[in-house]
This record gives structure tokens, sequence and C-alpha cells, in this order.
């Protein structure tokens, strides 16, 4: 339907036609992707096409099976008082709230194995069976921390958890933390084998850049959210007041009310602005939601919530399509969606050095700068008198040979200083900061 793209998508496929191109993330790509979500997007390029569609697919196919393992989570440790598939169902649905959901998002992969991890938990809280399944929590959240830094709030969680609702030993939480160490530990062992872990360790694991979260048409996102929100609090409402829960279903559900409160306010002071983070709060909303059709004793009024949740859901995805019948409500309400930029009539499919923070720019043309993480990349530049970023401009522009560089920063000029060679290639265009080559 001709939907624009979100620039996290755009994102992800600049990110994988380079990696494709040779380039090592972090040593010769500037950005703080986190590895193992890195290695998911070369690998599905590897093997079809870095175009943003495919990835889409990849989120489809991803989607069922997390709801399938949020379904089994449920089902298997008896945390719901009836096993049925309201959960598969309910964990679809709530991915329907927002069309900034529908991304590949590091987040989203995280999710799969955070969820993995939720159920181990309630598995050894119902009956504290061996330390296996403290390991196994510990390896899967340290999967979910190389896949997305947010989620080392769950580590944290999940030990306070164990803290305060099992007779948990020492030894259990050191083997807890050798669990989520392994997989951290490993990547950072093939970075240093690849003489990278520096910059692994700066630009991943030490990237505390906290960013607010901007909304700029809070109209339209409390249109999008109202009816989620509205059953996710009667959820709580319902789920607090069923007299019929046993201590462990009880002990269950606080931790999910905390997980989401804690979260929640974690991703709102979030290192990123791109709201497809929130999809680690989601499983949470989705076991309260399904509380209210599984305990909720009114069937009429569940019906009538039920069939609200869907068609809700329905109509908020097609919102992209009301400007044409002038109804005033934007899925756009944080600038997360690709659009046109002031460049679009000088620049079109050219191979382009960008410095600046508009992604927008590569839309229609092919990017041929390492720099695609705004803030890293302008601390990066903003000092080049080292040796090793000279060396390291040079061989960038020696290996690219840009037809246009773009300076929305205005540190070319500092960069030519520098590199008198690569400054007789181009020329600066009559249009503000627009440098064009002039030779091979």
């Amino acid at each position: 339907m001709d939907i624009p793209y979100l620039l996290e998508e755009l994102h992800i496929k600049i990110l994988s036609q380079k990696m494709l191109e040779g380039n090592f993330l972090y040593k010769d790509i500037i950005d703080n992707t986190s590895p193992l979500a890195a290695l998911v997007y070369i690998s599905i390029s590897f093997v079809t096409n870095y175009e943003i569609i495919t990835f889409k697919l990849f989120f489809i196919l991803l989607l069922f099976i997390q709801a399938i393992i949020f379904k089994s989570t449920l089902n298997s440790n008896d945390v719901l008082t009836e096993k049925g598939e309201i959960p598969t169902l309910v964990f679809v649905l709530i991915h329907c709230i927002l069309p900034d959901f529908y991304c590949l998002s590091s987040a989203f992969l995280a999710n799969t194995f955070i969820l993995i991890a939720i159920g181990r938990i309630f598995k050894y809280l119902k009956s504290e069976s061996t330390e296996n399944e403290i390991f196994f929590t510990g390896i899967n959240l340290g999967i979910a921390y190389m896949f997305c830094s947010q989620t080392l709030i769950f580590f944290i969680l999940a030990n306070i958890t164990f803290m305060l609702f099992s007779r948990t030993k020492i030894r259990f939480y050191v083997i807890c933390l050798l669990g989520f160490l392994f997989p951290v530990c490993s990547i950072f062992t093939y970075y240093f084998l690849f003489d990278s872990y520096t910059l692994f360790i700066d630009y991943y694991i030490l990237n505390f850049n906290i960013d607010t979260f901007e909304i700029n048409d809070y109209v339209s996102f409390l249109v999008y959210i109202f009816i989620p929100m509205l059953l996710f609090i009667f959820g709580i409402f319902i789920n607090f007041s069923y007299k019929r829960f046993i201590n462990y279903q009880i002990v269950c559900a606080q931790n999910m009310l905390a997980w989401f409160g804690i979260t929640f306010l974690i991703l709102c002071i979030s290192f990123s602005k791109s709201i497809s983070n929130f999809v680690l709060i989601l499983p949470f909303i989705g076991y309260f939601i399904s509380n209210i059709f599984i305990i909720y004793k009114n069937k009429k009024i569940k019906n009538i919530l039920f069939y609200l949740f869907i068609f809700s859901s329905i109509l908020l995805n097609f919102s992209n399509i009301y400007e044409n019948f002038n109804i005033p409500i934007s899925s756009n309400f944080c600038n997360q969606y690709c659009s046109s930029n002031k460049w679009n009539i000088i620049a079109e499919n050219k191979k382009i050095a960008y410095f600046g923070k508009d992604l927008n720019i590569f839309l229609d043309n092919t990017s041929a700068s390492p720099f695609l993480e705004p803030k890293l990349s302008f601390e990066y530049l903003k000092n080049i008198n080292s040796y090793d970023k000279i060396i390291y401009l040079h061989s960038f522009f020696e290996k690219n040979n840009p037809e246009l560089i773009i300076d929305d920063w205005n540190v070319v000029p500092s960069i030519f200083d520098k590199l008198p060679l690569i400054k007789e290639k181009y020329i600066k265009s009559k249009h503000y900061n627009l440098y064009e080559r002039i030779s091979k």
C-alpha cells in the first residue's frame, strides 16, 4: 500500500549492506547496534537480500514463534488458571497496537530469549528444582543482553525475584552470573581476536548516551494505546481481585507487574529514541490481558472487550490511509518513518558520504560512509587530531570514493585540512555544505 518504512528499518538495511561489503562492525562501521542483532541481519541479507521487506517477513515468522513460546511459558508452568490458546492470540494482537512494532529490531529479537528466561524463572519459583534452571536463565538473559543493551535490567530483576520469592543459595547466584557472562565473554573474545574489543566496549557495553523518548503528537499516540492500556489496567484489577489463585500464581502476577513497571521506566529514559524498544514490555501486558478472557466471568462484557480489542488493532493498523479521508490520526507521532529530505532534488542514486543524523538521505542513495550512529559519529569527528583517525578517514575515502559529500555537521573542512590529497578530488558546490567529486 506504499506505506513508508521505519527509519530503524532503513538503518538495518544500510548496516546489512555495509557488512556484506566486508566492513567489520565497530571497527569499520561506527554504530552501536548489538553484535548478535548485526549477526542476524547479515545472515538474512546473505541468504536473501537486504531489502526491507525481507526483514518484515522474518519479523512475522519470529512473532508467531514468540507467541508459541509465550503460550508454552504460561501453560506449562501453570501461571494461568486455565490452559489454552488465548495467550497466543493476545500476544500477536498486542504487537498490532502500533505499526512501529513491525520491525525486526534488536529489542524484538532479544524478546525471544527474555520469554525463554521468564519460563525458566517461573519453573524455578514453582519447584526450586536444580541449578540448571538458574544457569540457563543466566545464559538466556546474557544472550538477550547481546541483542539489546536495555535487557540488562532483566538480569537484575531476575536476581531480585530469586532473592524475594525463593530460598536461593549464594552458590546459585554465582551460577546465574556465570551463565549470564558466558555469551558476553564469548562475544568479547571474538572482538578481542579481531583487535576491536575496545570499540565493542565503548560503542556497545559502555554506550550510555541517554535520550528522552519524544512524542510530537500526543493525541494520535493516546488514540493508539487507549484500548490496549484500558484492557491492561482492567486486567490488573481483575487479576489481583481474583480469590482463587494459589500463592505461586500470585507471586507470578506480582513479578509480572513489577517487571513491567521497572522496564517501562527504564525505556522512558532509554538509550534509543526508537519506539520499537517498547516491545520488551508487551509480554507483561499480554499476561494481564490474557487473564481477562480466562478468569472474568461476565461473558457479555468479555465478548465486547474481545471484539473491541481485535477491531481496534485492525483499524489502527490502517491509519496510514486515513489521510485520504481527512481523519486526523497519524501513526507517525514520533517521526519514526522515512520521509523526504532537503537533498532529494540534488542527490538521487548517488554514492554519498554523509556527515549528519538524517538517515532519509539514504532512501534513494547508497551509503559510502562508515558513520551510522549520529552521537558516536559526531564524537569521533569533532576531534580528528590523532594519527589513527587520520589514517582511518583516508582509507575510508580511498576505499569508497563517494560521489557526493554532504556535511551537515561542518566537519569536512577540518578533514580536508588533514587530507589534502583527498581534498583535491572534490569541489564545493554552490549548494550549502555539499561537495562533488571531480576526479576518480
